[in-house]
Protein backbone atom coordinates (compact mmCIF):
# COMPACT_ATOMS: atom_id res chain seq x y z
CA UNK A 1 0.00 0.00 0.00
CA UNK A 2 1.00 3.44 -1.14
CA UNK A 3 1.42 6.28 1.97
CA UNK A 4 -1.31 9.13 1.48
CA UNK A 5 -3.01 6.66 -1.25
CA UNK A 6 -6.71 5.96 -0.69
CA UNK A 7 -6.49 2.57 -0.45
CA UNK A 8 -8.06 0.04 2.14
CA UNK A 9 -5.55 -2.37 3.87
CA UNK A 10 -7.07 -5.42 1.80
CA UNK A 11 -5.67 -3.58 -1.19
CA UNK A 12 -8.52 -2.40 -3.00
CA UNK A 13 -9.72 1.43 -3.20
CA UNK A 14 -12.69 2.56 -1.28
CA UNK A 15 -14.49 3.63 -3.87
CA UNK A 16 -13.99 0.61 -6.38
CA UNK A 17 -16.22 -2.62 -5.42
CA UNK A 18 -14.20 -4.42 -8.08
CA UNK A 19 -10.94 -6.58 -7.59
CA UNK A 20 -8.28 -5.99 -9.82
CA UNK A 21 -4.89 -8.30 -10.64
CA UNK A 22 -3.52 -6.64 -8.47
CA UNK A 23 -5.90 -6.62 -5.69
CA UNK A 24 -5.81 -10.28 -6.03
CA UNK A 25 -2.20 -10.89 -6.29
CA UNK A 26 -1.47 -8.54 -3.44
CA UNK A 27 -4.49 -11.05 -1.12
CA UNK A 28 -2.67 -14.09 -2.27
CA UNK A 29 0.84 -12.91 -1.07
CA UNK A 30 -0.36 -11.50 1.60
CA UNK A 31 -1.81 -14.84 2.24
CA UNK A 32 1.16 -16.62 1.77
CA UNK A 33 2.94 -14.76 4.28
CA UNK A 34 0.39 -15.33 7.06
CA UNK A 35 0.64 -19.13 6.24
CA UNK A 36 4.80 -18.74 6.70
CA UNK A 37 3.65 -17.57 10.02
CA UNK A 38 1.48 -20.45 11.44
CA UNK A 39 3.45 -22.73 13.64
CA UNK A 40 4.03 -25.70 12.50
CA UNK A 41 2.35 -28.06 15.30
CA UNK A 42 3.75 -31.42 13.86
CA UNK A 43 7.36 -30.63 14.03
CA UNK A 44 6.67 -29.56 17.70
CA UNK A 45 5.22 -32.84 18.74
CA UNK A 46 7.92 -34.42 16.60
CA UNK A 47 10.27 -33.13 18.49
CA UNK A 48 8.89 -33.18 22.37
CA UNK A 49 8.01 -36.95 22.03
CA UNK A 50 11.51 -37.46 20.58
CA UNK A 51 13.60 -35.82 23.73
CA UNK A 52 13.44 -37.35 26.80
CA UNK A 53 11.00 -35.76 29.44
CA UNK A 54 13.87 -34.33 31.93
CA UNK A 55 15.07 -32.59 28.42
CA UNK A 56 11.49 -31.08 28.16
CA UNK A 57 11.95 -30.10 31.67
CA UNK A 58 15.39 -28.72 31.60
CA UNK A 59 16.49 -28.84 28.19
CA UNK A 60 19.72 -26.91 29.12
CA UNK A 61 21.04 -30.44 31.28
CA UNK A 62 23.72 -32.37 30.64
CA UNK A 63 25.48 -29.61 28.18
CA UNK A 64 29.07 -29.05 28.71
CA UNK A 65 29.83 -25.23 29.54
CA UNK A 66 31.41 -25.29 25.37
CA UNK A 67 27.76 -25.95 24.60
CA UNK A 68 25.88 -23.50 27.13
CA UNK A 69 27.82 -20.81 25.41
CA UNK A 70 26.84 -21.79 22.41
CA UNK A 71 23.12 -22.48 22.84
CA UNK A 72 23.14 -18.69 24.73
CA UNK A 73 24.86 -17.06 21.75
CA UNK A 74 22.42 -18.95 18.88
CA UNK A 75 19.21 -17.69 20.98
CA UNK A 76 21.31 -14.30 21.15
CA UNK A 77 21.12 -14.24 17.56
CA UNK A 78 17.30 -15.64 16.77
CA UNK A 79 15.44 -13.32 15.24
CA UNK A 80 12.55 -11.91 16.85
CA UNK A 81 9.43 -13.75 16.29
CA UNK A 82 6.12 -12.31 15.16
CA UNK A 83 3.23 -12.25 16.86
CA UNK A 84 0.33 -14.95 16.13
CA UNK A 85 -1.94 -14.31 13.71
CA UNK A 86 -5.59 -12.94 14.32
CA UNK A 87 -8.44 -14.32 13.68
CA UNK A 88 -9.67 -12.02 10.72
CA UNK A 89 -6.20 -12.64 9.45
CA UNK A 90 -6.49 -16.44 9.32
CA UNK A 91 -9.88 -15.78 7.82
CA UNK A 92 -8.32 -13.93 5.33
CA UNK A 93 -5.58 -16.54 4.60
CA UNK A 94 -8.71 -19.02 3.97
CA UNK A 95 -10.77 -16.36 1.87
CA UNK A 96 -7.92 -16.32 -0.93
CA UNK A 97 -6.15 -19.59 -0.11
CA UNK A 98 -10.09 -20.85 -1.30
CA UNK A 99 -9.72 -19.13 -4.56
CA UNK A 100 -7.06 -21.37 -5.63
CA UNK A 101 -9.59 -24.33 -5.96
CA UNK A 102 -10.92 -22.39 -8.72
CA UNK A 103 -8.39 -22.96 -11.02
CA UNK A 104 -6.94 -26.23 -12.61
CA UNK A 105 -4.12 -27.84 -10.95
CA UNK A 106 -1.57 -26.85 -13.76
CA UNK A 107 -2.07 -23.50 -13.38
CA UNK A 108 -2.72 -23.70 -9.54
CA UNK A 109 0.95 -24.98 -8.88
CA UNK A 110 2.33 -22.16 -11.17
CA UNK A 111 0.34 -19.47 -9.45
CA UNK A 112 1.53 -21.49 -6.12
CA UNK A 113 5.01 -21.16 -7.58
CA UNK A 114 5.13 -17.51 -8.53
CA UNK A 115 3.64 -16.10 -5.38
CA UNK A 116 5.39 -18.17 -2.66
CA UNK A 117 8.27 -16.35 -4.43
CA UNK A 118 6.72 -13.17 -4.13
CA UNK A 119 5.48 -13.91 -0.43
CA UNK A 120 9.44 -14.85 0.83
CA UNK A 121 10.31 -11.20 0.12
CA UNK A 122 13.66 -11.75 -1.33
CA UNK A 123 12.00 -10.87 -4.75
CA UNK A 124 9.21 -7.78 -5.74
CA UNK A 125 9.28 -9.57 -9.37
CA UNK A 126 8.24 -13.28 -10.19
CA UNK A 127 11.30 -14.61 -11.83
CA UNK A 128 9.76 -16.85 -14.24
CA UNK A 129 12.69 -18.13 -15.64
CA UNK A 130 14.20 -20.03 -12.35
CA UNK A 131 10.32 -21.14 -12.33
CA UNK A 132 11.07 -22.46 -16.18
CA UNK A 133 14.01 -24.27 -15.37
CA UNK A 134 11.72 -26.48 -12.90
CA UNK A 135 10.87 -29.87 -13.85
CA UNK A 136 7.47 -30.17 -12.34
CA UNK A 137 6.57 -27.08 -14.48
CA UNK A 138 4.90 -27.55 -17.84
CA UNK A 139 6.55 -25.10 -20.39
CA UNK A 140 8.61 -22.19 -20.88
CA UNK A 141 8.88 -19.13 -18.91
CA UNK A 142 6.68 -16.83 -21.48
CA UNK A 143 4.08 -20.21 -21.17
CA UNK A 144 4.27 -19.98 -17.34
CA UNK A 145 3.71 -16.16 -17.38
CA UNK A 146 0.67 -16.28 -18.95
CA UNK A 147 -1.10 -19.37 -17.13
CA UNK A 148 -0.25 -17.65 -14.21
CA UNK A 149 -1.97 -14.01 -15.71
CA UNK A 150 -4.84 -16.35 -16.57
CA UNK A 151 -5.44 -17.99 -13.66
CA UNK A 152 -5.34 -14.59 -11.43
CA UNK A 153 -7.39 -13.03 -14.03
CA UNK A 154 -9.88 -15.68 -13.94
CA UNK A 155 -10.10 -15.32 -9.94
CA UNK A 156 -10.56 -11.51 -10.62
CA UNK A 157 -13.20 -12.33 -12.87
CA UNK A 158 -15.36 -14.98 -10.71
CA UNK A 159 -14.75 -12.29 -7.55
CA UNK A 160 -16.39 -9.68 -9.89
CA UNK A 161 -19.46 -11.34 -11.26
CA UNK A 162 -19.81 -12.59 -7.43
CA UNK A 163 -19.38 -9.24 -6.44
CA UNK A 164 -22.28 -7.68 -9.13
CA UNK A 165 -24.53 -10.27 -7.41
CA UNK A 166 -24.22 -9.03 -4.07
CA UNK A 167 -22.02 -12.03 -1.82
CA UNK A 168 -20.97 -10.46 0.62
CA UNK A 169 -18.10 -12.67 1.49
CA UNK A 170 -16.71 -11.89 -1.93
CA UNK A 171 -16.29 -8.32 -1.53
CA UNK A 172 -13.03 -6.71 -1.78
CA UNK A 173 -14.27 -4.40 1.17
CA UNK A 174 -14.81 -6.33 4.44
Amino acid sequence: MVEGSSETPEGCRKDDPFWSFDDVQERLVQAYGFLRRMPDREAAWLRTSISSLYRQINPLAGLSAIELRIVRHEREQEAPRLPPLTRDQVSEMEEALGWLEWIDGDRRKIVHMAVAQLASGRQTRIAWGSLASDPTLPGSADRLRMAYGRAITDICKRLNAASNLGYRSSSPRM
